[in-house]
């Protein structure tokens, strides 16, 4: 009986040690400035599929405008990092900004607004395909927004929001999506045809 005491009060204080050595190690620096999300340049490829589903579906349902071949035709880069992804769809959401006069960030819950400021925190830190994910979610999010007023919530928006991987894309192949995208903003109606 007396052991069993022993052998619980042992068990109480491995649990408090292990707690207590948890704390500590989070509270250590360590090189990454943010959680990584592990997410990778293939689940970024999917969200920007998503994101030109939004833009074709404005041209056509909205600004009754055709869709051109080079719309469709990304071009083909080697050797892109995800900080450069990154800095082209940071220019592709000011470009989006001032044509559909969108708040991105308005919306955005906690734990993003947070990622940012951890971010904002370590500015010379390395850009990981999670943090370009995070920009284009929100640059996907404003557009979707734009499609639901401009269409008054007729039209179904789901397709937006299908979970798209594609396997085995590099930064290069998404810095391909974003740019192909940052050209089709340069030739975007700004009215309906017609008007």
């Amino acid at each position: 009986m007396i052991a069993s005491k022993h052998f619980d009060v042992l068990k109480g204080l491995k649990k408090t040690c292990l707690s207590g050595l948890v704390i500590v190690l989070a509270g250590l620096p360590t090189k990454a400035p943010a959680i990584e999300l592990g997410l990778t340049p293939s689940h970024v490829y999917g969200l920007w599929t998503n994101i030109h589903l939004v833009m074709d579906a404005l041209q056509k349902d909205v600004f009754n405008s055709p869709l051109k071949p080079q719309d469709m035709n990304a071009s083909t880069f080697k050797g892109k990092t995800p900080t450069q992804v990154y800095a082209t769809a940071i220019g592709v959401q000011g470009q989006l900004a001032q044509l559909f006069d969108l708040e991105t960030s308005t919306k955005m819950p906690l734990w993003i607004a947070e990622y940012g400021n951890l971010q904002r925190q370590y500015k010379n830190a390395d850009i990981t395909p999670s943090q370009v994910y995070v920009l284009s979610s929100q640059i996907l999010n404003a557009l979707v927004e734009t499609y639901v007023s401009k269409t008054q919530g007729t039209l179904p928006i789901s397709t937006f929001y299908e979970a798209r991987y594609v396997v085995l894309k590099t930064p290069s192949d998404v810095y391909g999506l974003v740019e192909l995208f940052a050209r089709r903003l340069d030739d975007f109606p700004l009215k309906p045809e017609g008007q």
